[in-house]
């Protein structure tokens, strides 16, 4: 199942701490870029794992995400580059297996406005087929 970054189900704090945008190549031409450090992203679903994927502008400058999801954490941090290129459906993030069921993940922006590099672009998490 893919999910934009701009579905309802994906909520997003402080209120003005994430900024809309996109361009025409990204998933339903939307991102969401955040304005404030420590900006969350919060999504709940029903699954078995989960992947995240964002837009990363360049030149890359020291950007965190930070996952949480049940018991597990992950960051990511993109490589640093000088090259002035902007990758597009990045995987920022994925899950291990998860146990089938309702979880909630919740990503933490640790990036101030002026080095907004790293952008949400959408979730794909896997479910069990029912019989």
């Amino acid at each position: 199942v893919i999910v934009d970054d701009h579905d309802p189900l994906v909520q997003y704090n402080p209120p003005g701490g994430w900024l809309s945008e996109g361009s025409s190549i990204e998933y339903m031409k939307t991102t969401m870029a955040p304005t404030v450090l420590g900006s969350t992203a919060t999504f709940k679903f029903n699954g078995t794992s989960i992947a995240v994927y964002g837009t990363i502008a360049g030149p890359n400058y020291q950007a965190t995400m930070d996952f949480h999801i049940d018991t597990l954490t992950g960051s990511y941090s993109p490589a640093m580059t000088v090259v002035d290129t902007t990758t597009y459906h990045q995987l920022l993030w994925t899950s291990d297996v998860l146990v089938d069921g309702v979880h909630t993940l919740v990503i933490t922006q640790n990036c101030s406005i002026q080095d907004r590099i790293l952008f949400l672009d959408y979730f794909s998490y896997n479910t069990t087929p029912t019989s």
